[in-house]
């Protein structure tokens, strides 16, 4: 009887744990501009935030962020640098 009761104890204690678990996955977190701008703080470009990060950048897009989040983006990191181009002689 005592091996059943903790089998059934240590099942109790999994069901819990795995609830809690549930739980925090279905508590999704909203995009905020703070929040979008912290992921974007990670890339150099727009161009690497979109493919690296596109939850948030989708976010960004849909609020009407992007274009105040890349400005601080190119002052942090600079303007994009571009390859120069060689004329033909």
């Amino acid at each position: 009887m005592a091996n059943q009761e903790k089998k059934a104890a240590s099942n109790s204690e999994k069901e819990t744990k795995v609830k809690a678990v549930q739980e925090k996955k279905e508590q999704k977190m909203r995009w905020t501009l703070a929040r979008c701008r912290k992921v974007a703080n990670r890339f150099k470009s727009e161009a690497e935030w979109a493919k690296g990060a596109p939850s948030s950048y989708k976010s960004a897009q849909a609020h009407g962020w992007t274009q105040d989040i890349v400005s601080h983006l190119m002052e942090k990191h600079g303007s994009a640098k571009k390859p120069s181009v060689k004329k033909a002689a």
